[in-house]
């Protein structure tokens, strides 16, 4: 433990105020994401134990104990949180638990009967019921959770690809109008240009934004999240134009940055997906196929936004669509979309108010 560091600081805090809930929390999650998942137990256990309403704290918690496989111990707090007596806490910690257990339809209609039976927690359900809804393939519905109007946009995350001239149109500028931190659009172009025969032009929005790797893993340094999910596509397209040093650039910073989640033996599903997708990129492609096996029987589904719903459109597996083991595991992962969406209720889905935005013309 480096002096300065955030764990020694935070160490420091609660020497002097071991009752900081906060200050554990967020040593708990410095230990999380370490992988140091006892230790992060530990720390957010405590933080609960203070403050044993503090949602945020509880959802930690909950997150170390899935990550540990500790499902009596998921059973035990969901019990303490309904012994509460607070029947809008319990909904959010089951919409949680929902979620950390890749069940998204569950999620969703938890979240609709929440919104439903409390209109004032529209807001809270709202900044999170968009990613299981792009997931499941109700795209309009998410929008309308954003308040996003359903315009041409909305058709990129169903594979329509958006004309040059209103791609240039309504981005001003190449780094905050692709690489902003959350925003999925290098990711989406990266899969979509390419296919169509616009390799050049999507390189173009990396070149216009970037003398060199190094000045996106300057301005990217701050979300190693972002980084992680967006680089072995564009390795994958810099690799198909030629540019085998700066794919393997961004390829080698993207492991260095996901290696610290695999230290202490466990393994997150969604790691294991993102690991298989730079292998893929690599082009080491048995162990892509092992690890995206690993990912889809721990439950990893692709979130449709910075992945393709569809394994088979991502320029990082190009070379693997005609290997039977990666067609299986595509079919799989198709069959459980299908599946979660048929269990999305419609009848909440309409209840709710989610009704599609379409903007004026």
């Amino acid at each position: 433990m480096a002096p300065g560091s955030p764990e020694a600081e935070l160490k420091k805090a609660l020497s002097l105020d071991p009752n900081d809930a906060e200050a554990w929390m967020w040593l708990g999650n410095v230990y999380q994401d370490q992988n140091r998942l006892q230790e992060a137990l530990a720390a957010h256990s405590r933080a609960v134990e203070i403050e044993p309403m503090w949602d945020v704290a509880i959802g930690n918690k909950i997150g170390n104990l899935f990550a540990m496989k500790d499902w009596r111990g998921i059973d035990s707090e969901v019990k303490r949180v309904a012994a509460m007596g607070d029947p809008v806490r319990l909904a959010k910690t089951r919409i949680r638990v929902a979620a950390m257990a890749h069940r998204p339809a569950d999620a969703i209609n938890l979240m609709l009967e929440l919104r439903i039976a409390h209109p004032e927690e529209a807001s809270w359900v709202d900044t999170r019921i968009f990613h299981p809804l792009m997931q499941l393939g109700f795209i309009e519905e998410a929008f309308t959770a954003w308040n996003w109007p359903i315009d041409q946009w909305a058709g990129v995350y169903r594979g329509v690809p958006i004309p040059a001239d209103v791609i240039k149109r309504e981005i001003h500028d190449p780094r905050t109008g692709m690489w902003e931190p959350d925003d999925e659009s290098m990711a989406l172009f990266g899969r979509l240009l390419p296919k169509r025969g616009r390799l050049k032009e999507y390189l173009g929005f990396y070149d216009a934004a970037f003398k060199t790797p190094s000045e996106l893993f300057d301005y990217t340094e701050e979300s190693p999240d972002f980084f992680i999910s967006t680089a072995p596509s564009l390795a994958a397209n810099l690799r198909a134009a030629g540019r085998d040093s700066e794919s393997n650039a961004i390829l080698h910073h993207a492991e260095e940055l996901l290696q610290p989640r695999f230290s202490n033996g466990l393994r997150n599903p969604g790691d294991l997906g993102l690991l298989a997708r730079i292998r893929g990129a690599e082009g080491r492609d048995d162990d892509a196929v092992s690890l995206l096996r690993q990912a889809t029987l721990g439950g990893d589904l692709p979130d449709r936004r910075f992945q393709a719903s569809d394994i088979a459109d991502e320029p990082c597996f190009a070379r693997l669509v005609n290997r039977a083991d990666f067609q299986a595991i595509r079919k799989s992962i198709l069959a459980r979309i299908d599946q979660e969406r048929r269990k999305v209720s419609l009848v909440l889905l309409a209840r709710s108010h989610l009704q599609p935005i379409r903007r004026a013309a």
